[in-house]
């Protein structure tokens, strides 16, 4: 099942932009939930003031994204789909390309190649099942076993020194009035650098909070109570309203914590019919917050141009629009596998450039005690410009094809 778990996901133009194209019901309904963010305040964990911003009024064009409540994106984006199209609680073993020797005309249309998928059943006491799919598509984030098994060697993480914590829970939980207003986005922090404690109600009646702090090594607990005792710990100098309230009276299944970690974008992201998007092609750092918008936009540029030629497929053998198809110019995109490399060839330089541009604002923040540290040379004007006003660039391919 999915679970309320994790915390706030920042959503900028370029996110939305292409959440409007998986599903304009989602953003919509995203859009509805997220509470704007107004104000913003850091303090010292002393109490005082650091300082506050007005971010209706500002005059920084810093642009700032739409926090909303992970668990709740999950939530929207399974609500609509078709019945029976999500099966959870699956386990990848492992998968094989075959070839589809039955359909002679199938051949001609998408290639011969089929993938094979082993999986395990958690539902079912790890029963082996087996399924026959076109196409396989890996977005099992860093750790991809997809990628493991594709490429055949695990990838070098790259570890950044610091861990992040991350919750959501009920506002009713804490006393009134230790989360400001909505609206109001509220952090603290001492003279360690890299450590941030900050929270906000992100959706009605829901708190979510992110905290961070530099560490040497990775250091990820297994059980949901230690998890909750060293976060505690952690930030035992904290004010009150920070370890009293919200991390005492925190679920500590609704703790997430994570070890900052990025990879070299992959130079290759498909191989035949099986494919690699999201974190497992091109795990990135939280400096620019683009993670998940990257995502959005590999799944939309994707279903752009595969939809067409799955739906293809399953039309007719031998109908005008097929021979259409086989009759066209470009021929190499009879072949899904064609597709899909074209896919991720038209990503590959993007991705790198605000992969590149993430890791360089991690190191910057973590050399400071403020989270707004200087973004880097990279943080242009035009690069910037780039970076949220994405548009789909497979529309164009897609009326190619």
């Amino acid at each position: 099942s999915l679970e309320p778990l994790g915390a706030a996901l920042g959503l900028f133009p370029n996110g939305f932009a292409a959440l409007q194209e998986i599903s304009p019901v989602v953003k919509e309904r995203i859009h509805e939930s997220a509470i704007p963010l107004t104000n913003s305040q850091m303090k010292h964990i002393d109490g005082s003031t650091i300082r506050e911003m007005d971010l209706i009024s500002s005059s920084s064009s810093r642009v700032l994204p739409t926090f909303l409540v992970w668990y709740l994106l999950q939530q929207y984006l399974r609500e609509d789909l078709p019945e029976g199209v999500l099966s959870l609680g699956h386990v990848l073993e492992s998968f094989s390309v075959i070839d589809d020797d039955d359909d002679d005309d199938e051949k001609n249309i998408i290639g011969n190649k089929m993938v094979r998928v082993r999986t395990l059943n958690r539902s079912k006491d790890n029963a082996v099942e087996t399924k026959t799919c076109k196409v396989l598509i890996g977005a099992d984030g860093i750790k991809s076993v997809v990628r493991t098994l594709l490429f055949g060697e695990q990838r070098q993480l790259k570890y950044h020194g610091k861990m992040m914590f991350r919750a959501v829970m009920g506002l009713h939980r804490i006393d009134q009035g230790i989360c400001a207003a909505a609206g109001i986005s509220t952090a603290y922090q001492g003279e360690e650098n890299g450590k941030l404690f900050a929270f906000r109600e992100t959706a009605k009646g829901i708190l979510t909070f992110t905290a961070m702090s530099l560490f040497e090594e990775p250091d990820l607990l297994h059980d949901a109570n230690d998890r909750k005792k060293r976060l505690k710990e952690l930030f035992s100098d904290y004010p009150s309203e920070v370890v009293g309230h919200i991390i005492e009276r925190m679920p500590p299944s609704s703790l997430y914590e994570n070890a900052v970690h990025d990879l070299e974008v992959e130079e290759q992201w498909s191989d035949g019919p099986v494919l690699l998007i999201g974190d497992a092609a091109h795990a990135m750092t939280p400096g620019m917050g683009q993670g998940a918008n990257q995502g959005l936009e590999d799944a939309c540029e994707l279903a752009i141009v595969l939809a067409p030629a799955l739906l293809l497929h399953a039309e007719t053998k031998g109908t005008e629009q097929t021979q259409t198809y086989n009759n066209s110019s470009s021929s190499t995109t009879k072949d899904i596998s064609n597709v899909l490399e074209l896919f991720w060839r038209g990503r590959i330089d993007r991705v790198k450039e605000i992969h590149a541009a993430s890791r360089a604002r991690t190191a910057s923040v973590n050399q400071s005690s403020s989270k707004s540290a200087a973004y880097s040379e990279k943080d242009k004007l035009s690069f910037t410009n780039r970076l949220y006003q994405w548009k789909p660039t497979s529309l164009t391919l897609a009326q190619q094809l």
